[in-house]
């Protein structure tokens, strides 16, 4: 185990929790948009051993990068980012860019003759207390005149971007139908409240469920 990891714990509890393709797999299979998700070879699901983060970020942001069949014998890579942080990062979508552009370098020297880069799909898990109102977009940060048609400038500004999804939201918890992933993303959610424990009690109740599911939960 990396440094990192020893002295956070968050960052440990992330990877070695989906770094188990039984809990990615479902993970994403709900999360990322139907249409999309049929498309993956989910049997297929591999994770890359690299984090593409600086060191300076790794106090408070994990990442993990999968790859995946799609149609047509291609690959998609699938990158999750998990914030430690409490508070939203207004400049998200240029980090996430970054993280991309290092991917996709990453992928060039491992398959010198690509002709074309594969597709990536960033999701940034979010734990924190506040609501995230910074935007998911990329062109949403770049200063531009008020009168301006944003459709006139396509082609000359990226328009990348990355899913959200916060565990704020009870929906993006409940309605997962796999019990261990659904009591891990509830523990996160937990840790990152300003204090932790409020949420001890329903953690338990659905850990006492896991026999009702048929899930032995040692």
């Amino acid at each position: 185990m990396d440094e990192p990891s020893l002295h956070n714990p968050h960052d440990r509890f992330f990877k070695e929790t989906f770094s188990h393709l039984e809990h990615a797999r479902p993970f994403f299979q709900n999360f990322l948009p139907p249409q999309l998700s049929q498309t993956l070879q989910w049997e297929t699901l591999k994770r890359e051993e690299r984090s593409f983060l600086d060191e300076a970020l790794r106090k408070r942001t994990s990442d993990l990068l999968f790859t995946v069949g799609w149609l047509q014998d291609k690959t998609a890579l699938l990158y999750c980012l998990f914030e430690h942080q409490k508070t939203p990062d207004r400049w998200m979508a240029l980090r996430v860019l970054h993280y991309q552009v290092l991917i996709w370098r990453g992928w060039l020297k491992k398959h010198p003759r690509a002709k074309k880069l594969p597709l990536i799909l960033p999701i940034v898990l979010y734990q924190g207390s506040r609501p995230w109102r910074a935007s998911t977009q990329f062109i949403d940060l770049i200063q531009l005149p008020e009168d301006i048609d944003v459709a006139s400038l396509q082609g000359l500004i990226t328009n990348s971007g990355f899913q959200r999804i916060d565990l704020r939201d009870n929906d993006n918890v409940d309605h997962l139908t796999t019990i261990p992933l659904k009591v891990v993303l509830r523990i996160m959610r937990e840790l990152g409240k300003p204090s932790p424990g409020q949420d001890v009690e329903g953690i338990f109740r659905t850990i006492a469920d896991l026999p009702n599911q048929g899930i032995d939960p040692e």
